[in-house]
């Protein structure tokens, strides 16, 4: 006879665990892991190889002239050019970008629009520098981020970095307090993991890597960001954070466009996953407890949260009563936080605003799965 109680039991306190070690054993296993085991990088600001600063547009005439202003007056010494692919763009880029050709801007025009991972592809292939910057054209830089993010390419270890996106208020609406912590909890891992070897994923706003390790992209790949770190890692080079470099843009106006964008980011993981099997294995990927606890955990996380939720309510005894009540009121405050969010754009209180937005991030893992799983998500971007 199957005893149903001890089998809810296990699933609530597996759930449990799991959530637990997802959001705070892990980053605490790497805060343990930097104090024993850092390897700092040897970053050298005399080192200035040829670089290609390499941005892709679709239909980006509102910023693309502003970006490639801000691109021109960046600092460096060396020597370096511009790449601007344009994937299917229907409005002014081309017209824009064709003005600054004179100034050592390149434009490569795809007439049809095909995806970011192709137009990745194509760029590379037209770009000439050892060190290559792959920047999407809304983002503006420091003045100094070309000059910290290729320094750290002076240690022959490191094949990759990433810089440092800060997230200012939009002019209208407010997403950026509820998702503000999040990034910025986000990022304190990733430092963490580059102290020590690498991240497995890059901000697509920000990140150069050396031009010999990139290998094409698959047709309809979503997520560069993830793809190209991961390649540089198993050809044996390290992939770092570097807070110094910073570019800057704005948070979505509403946390629904926050959504969108984040669901698309999440099917990009689950895609990697089912392309790239192998990096689950610890014999074939050298950060797979990284990888592991980074990615695929995240992933997984709402799935157990709901796990923990259904299996507190077939457990009718104390305590469990009273975690089933503490979940029903944490998830009490996150509707109430959706529904001020549909009246004001916000919810403006903490204590609906954190539930709410913890909920979202999970709930977006969820979407992702089915949109990918039943094909309804593009690998084309779309402009937020």
């Amino acid at each position: 006879m199957v005893d149903y109680e001890s089998a809810f039991l296990w699933v609530f306190w597996a759930g449990v665990l799991f959530t637990f070690y997802t959001y705070l054993g892990y980053p605490l296993a790497l805060a343990v892991r930097r104090r024993l085991a850092a390897r700092p990088i040897r970053k050298d600001y005399r080192y200035t190889p040829s670089i290609s600063f390499l941005i892709v547009a679709h239909n980006e005439e509102k910023v693309i002239r502003q970006k490639l202003d801000n691109t021109l007056a960046l600092a460096y010494a060396g020597e370096r050019d511009i790449v601007v692919v344009s994937d299917g763009s229907t409005d002014r880029t081309n017209e824009i970008v064709a003005e600054f050709q004179g100034r050592g801007v390149r434009l490569v025009p795809d007439a049809l629009r095909q995806g970011k991972a192709r137009a990745v592809n194509d760029g590379l292939t037209a770009c000439r520098g050892e060190i290559v910057l792959l920047s999407d054209a809304r983002q503006m830089y420091d003045t100094d981020a070309m000059r910290e993010l290729v320094a750290n390419f002076a240690d022959p270890t490191v094949g990759g970095v990433t810089g440092d996106l800060q997230f200012q208020k939009p002019s209208t609406g407010a997403s950026g307090e509820q998702i503000g912590l999040y990034w910025h909890y986000e990022k304190w891992i990733r430092r963490l993991q580059s102290d020590t070897d690498s991240t497995p994923v890059v901000t697509g706003a920000i990140y150069a890597i050396r031009r010999a390790l990139f290998r094409p992209l698959p047709v309809g790949v979503i997520a560069d960001d993830l793809f190209i770190p991961m390649t540089i890692v198993q050809l044996g080079y390290r992939v770092v954070y570097d807070p110094s470099a910073k570019a800057y843009d704005y948070f979505q106006p509403s946390l629904q466009q926050e959504f969108r964008k984040r669901v698309r980011t999440i099917s990009g993981s689950y895609q990697y996953v089912a392309v790239r099997p192998s990096v689950l294995s610890p014999f074939t990927n050298r950060i797979w407890f990284d990888f592991v606890s980074h990615k695929v955990c995240r992933i997984l996380a709402p799935f157990a949260l709901m796990a923990v939720l259904v299996a507190n309510v077939a457990i009718n005894d104390w305590p469990y009563q009273l975690t089933l009540a503490l979940q029903g009121g944490f998830y009490t405050l996150a509707v109430l936080g959706a529904i001020r969010t549909r009246q004001a754009g916000t919810p403006t209180a903490k204590i609906i605003a954190v539930p709410y937005t913890f909920l979202m991030l999970n709930a977006v893992a969820c979407v992702a799965f089915f949109k990918l799983a039943t094909g309804a998500q593009t690998h084309l971007w779309e402009k937020q």
